[in-house]
């Protein structure tokens, strides 16, 4: 232990995280090797993306290789993030076009779905194929809105945005959009508003004080 204040190892959950480890079955140390990658990516920081690929590494390739497809999706998953933390975009769209393949396919799980296809819209927009990130936002769009995630709908209307402002677009599509977001951003802030309210947030925030 040190005494900086931001340091990673200092992390309170780290022993319960290290218990679990040592203890719990394979497919829960998948989850929570993973889980402690992404807050890490969360936290942010200088090596949060070292250190996030540090956590997945706990588990080695033998142990990944008799997990199902669910732990495997999440592992890269995670790893397409840290890579695209790193810089390293290639690798990214590799590791999250992967995730993408087997979240659609085997693991038919839209909110993973969605999540990916954001990632993947900001990368194919780095890369300029602006006429494949519009589509790939519509479709992320189409999915967040039958799930009902009013946060995923803000980012892909977000990400329209800048997309039709980098094409060409009739004046009314772009006000539409903004419009939109608008509406969007107001919705989303009244729903966190009442879940602050609720019993259930009430007592969740009285645990952690």
């Amino acid at each position: 232990m040190c005494d900086k204040a931001d340091c990673l190892c200092c992390d309170p959950s780290l022993t319960l995280w290290l218990r679990i480890l040592q203890t719990a079955s394979l497919a829960v140390r998948a989850m929570c090797v993973c889980q402690r990658a992404l807050s890490l990516l969360c936290a942010g920081g200088a090596g949060c993306a070292g250190a996030a690929l540090e956590a997945v590494g706990n588990l080695g390739p033998a142990e990944w290789e008799t997990l199902g497809v669910g732990q495997l999706a999440l592992r890269q998953f995670t790893q397409g993030l840290a890579s695209l933390r790193q810089g390293s975009s290639g690798e990214a769209k590799a590791l999250l076009s992967r995730c993408l393949k087997l979240a659609h396919e085997q693991l038919s799980s839209h909110e993973l779905v969605t999540q990916v296809l954001a990632m993947l819209v900001h990368i194919t927009m780095r890369e300029g194929d602006m006429a494949q990130a519009l589509q790939m936002m519509r479709s992320g769009y189409a999915l967040c809105k039958s799930c009902s995630d009013v946060p995923g709908e803000l980012a892909s209307i977000s990400a329209w945005c800048i997309i039709e402002k980098s094409i060409p677009t009739p004046p009314q599509t772009a006000a539409e959009l903004e419009s939109q977001a608008k509406r969007k951003s107001a919705k989303l802030q009244k729903t966190i508003a009442s879940a602050r309210q609720c019993a259930a947030h009430e007592a969740a925030m009285a645990l952690l004080d």
